[in-house]
C-alpha cells in the first residue's frame, strides 16, 4: 500500500512536461489550491542537476515525453529518490501504462482530461485539506477547444 504524502502548502512540488502549456496548467491549478513551492521542467537535461528535484516532495511526470519515456524517469525518481511521492499523468491513459507506473512505484496517475478536477480528486483521497479551497472559474476549466483533442 502506498503511504500516502503529508504535503502541507509549503510542500515543494515538482512538474516535468515538455509541453510548456500544460506543465503551466498543472503549476497554475496547484497554485489555485494554495501551494506554493512549485517548479516546472519542461526538458529532462537540466532536471537531474537541480537542486529543487531533491527537494521536492511531490513529482508529477508526464507520461510521453520527447527526451525519454516518464516511465524511464519514474524508475530513476524512486531509484534515486524512493521516499519521494510520484504521480504520473498524461492523455494517454491505457490500462497497460497506468498499471506500469504504479509497478515502477507511482502514487497516482492522472488524466490530463479534466486536470483540475483530477488533481483535486487526487487530493481529497489522500486527504489532503486545501490550504485555500478555490472555486475555478468555468472560463479556466477549458483550455482548449472542444473540437481540439488533447495530445501529449
Amino acid at each position: 500500500m502506498t503511504v500516502q504524502p503529508a504535503l502541507t502548502q509549503d510542500s515543494g512540488i515538482v512538474i516535468i512536461d515538455d509541453e510548456p502549456s500544460m506543465a503551466e496548467l498543472a503549476s497554475e491549478i496547484l497554485r489555485e489550491v494554495g501551494f506554493k513551492d512549485i517548479v516546472t521542467y519542461t526538458s529532462v537535461k537540466t532536471l537531474t542537476e537541480e537542486a529543487k528535484v531533491a527537494e521536492a516532495q511531490l513529482v508529477f511526470i508526464d507520461i510521453n515525453l520527447q527526451e525519454t519515456s516518464g516511465l524511464i524517469l519514474l524508475a530513476w525518481f524512486k531509484n534515486k529518490f524512493p521516499e519521494k511521492h510520484i504521480v504520473m499523468f498524461s492523455g494517454d491513459t491505457r490500462k497497460d501504462l497506468v498499471s506500469e507506473a504504479i509497478n515502477l512505484g507511482a502514487c497516482g496517475f492522472l488524466s490530463k482530461v479534466e486536470l483540475h478536477k483530477n488533481i483535486r480528486q487526487l487530493l481529497n483521497k489522500w486527504q489532503i485539506k486545501y490550504p485555500i479551497d478555490a472555486v475555478i472559474p468555468q472560463s479556466k476549466q477549458q483550455r482548449r477547444p472542444a473540437s481540439e483533442p488533447i495530445i501529449d
